[in-house]
């Protein structure tokens, strides 16, 4: 995701990041289904960087640096003011 790729994945695979939707990743439960969107994909160029562009952003929005720290600062902040 960070990268830019289009991901195509399990709900497994996806379990615990933030603010994925089908704009951003593809999921299936199924290997049929996995196999699907791949050649879905591979068809559509254009959707499959739009695809990566989406997922990139995810995790620009949600698990940069800089939420990141001030996520982890918070988390200190709130331990010392306990």
């Amino acid at each position: 995701l960070t990268h830019g790729c289009p991901v195509v994945t399990t709900p497994v695979g996806a379990e615990g990041i933030t603010g994925l939707d089908a704009s951003s990743v593809r999921i299936s439960r199924t290997a049929d289904g996995l196999a699907r969107h791949c050649v879905a994909l591979l068809r559509d160029p254009a959707r499959a960087a739009e695809l990566g562009r989406q997922g990139q952003a995810v995790v620009g929005e949600n698990f940069s640096w800089d939420l990141i720290m001030q996520r982890t600062s918070a988390y200190y902040h709130s331990l010392l003011h306990s």
